[in-house]
């Protein structure tokens, strides 16, 4: 009876170690993204949180001397709380990735912006990097700052593309475009909450508002957007 208790409760304390330790891993510099809390509660919460159960069932056992009833209550006991925790991760688990575009393990999807400007207008230098922001009522995001932009010209329009991640699920999107140190235009984007595949068929879009100068590098541009 005593291993019994001993294994119930190194399990119960496996578990909510790593529970708590994932949800804490934030605290700790850790990215609630991509698994990395998860990992975090795997390597850190449950080792510590096995060796606190399994030390509290042995504890429990002995305090119960030679009665075995009393034993075998409270392994009942033990046994309940397994199912209601179990149960309540998976609610909780639920709730937690209701607004994640991918529910099961949280990874991004990317946004891709194919950006064209106005007909005989030069396309900017490579110093004149794009920089997109998306906005939405779940998530503010940025594109690298680092890539530099390749321009190309098609029927006589200098056209480039960028890219920046997208993890919550919100049809209320707005995606900011910025080239260089010119104004920031603003698209209000037409993607579902969680697009299946979206990709660049359709009419360009101008912008819906702009912040910043009234002119200057990107005047004129419109994009066309795929996930």
């Amino acid at each position: 009876m005593t291993f019994l208790i001993v294994a119930v409760w190194s399990v119960i304390g496996l578990v909510g170690g790593m529970v708590i330790a994932a949800e804490l891993a934030p605290l700790f510099g850790v990215r609630d993204m991509e698994g990395s809390s998860a990992i975090f509660g795997v390597f850190t919460g449950a080792p510590l949180g096995l060796i606190a159960g399994a030390w509290f069932g042995y504890r429990m056992a002995k305090g119960y001397g030679e009665d075995a009833a009393k034993r075998r209550r409270f392994l009942l006991a033990s046994l309940a709380g397994i199912a209601m925790l179990v149960a309540g991760g998976v609610v909780f688990e639920m709730i937690r990735t209701r607004d994640y575009i991918d529910t099961s393990n949280q990874s991004a999807m990317w946004l891709n912006a194919q950006i064209r400007l106005p007909l005989g207008v030069a396309a900017p230098g490579k110093d004149k990097k794009i920089v997109m922001e998306l906005r939405s009522d779940k998530e503010t995001r940025k594109s690298s700052p680092y890539s530099e932009p390749d321009w190309k010209f098609t029927d006589g329009r200098a056209q480039a593309y960028a890219s920046v991640e997208v993890y919550r699920a919100t049809d209320r999107r707005t995606l900011a475009v910025t080239i260089g140190d010119g104004p920031t235009y603003l698209f209000n984007l037409k993607v579902s909450a969680r697009p299946k595949k979206y990709s660049y068929e359709g009419d360009w879009q101008k912008p819906d508002g702009v912040e910043g100068a009234a002119s200057g590098a990107g005047e004129g541009m419109e994009i066309k957007v795929a996930m």
